[in-house]
C-alpha cells in the first residue's frame, strides 16, 4: 500500500491515518481481494467527502496460504 490513502485529508484537513486503515483492513481480512479493495476505496471516498485526492493511492492485496490450505479460486 502506498501512503496515499492513510495520508489523504478530508475537507477539514484531517488525515485518514494508519490506525483507521488498520481497523478497516482487520475487519475485511477474510474477504476476497476485490472486496477488500472495494471496501477500502469506499471508506476513503466517504472520508474525503468530496475533497480532492492529493496523492496517488495504490492498494495491493497479497494472501498468504497456510501449509495444507486449499487455494481459493481467483476471480476477475
Amino acid at each position: 500500500m502506498s501512503d496515499g490513502l492513510p495520508e489523504q485529508k478530508n475537507g477539514r484537513g484531517e488525515m485518514f491515518d494508519y490506525p483507521r486503515l488498520q481497523e478497516l483492513f482487520l475487519g475485511t481480512a477474510s474477504r476476497t481481494p476485490e472486496e477488500i479493495i472495494r471496501h477500502l476505496v469506499d471508506a476513503g471516498d466517504a472520508w474525503m467527502d468530496g475533497a480532492a485526492q492529493d496523492d496517488d493511492i495504490t492498494l495491493l492485496i497479497v494472501r498468504r496460504r497456510l501449509p495444507g490450505e486449499t487455494p481459493r479460486p481467483v476471480t476477475s
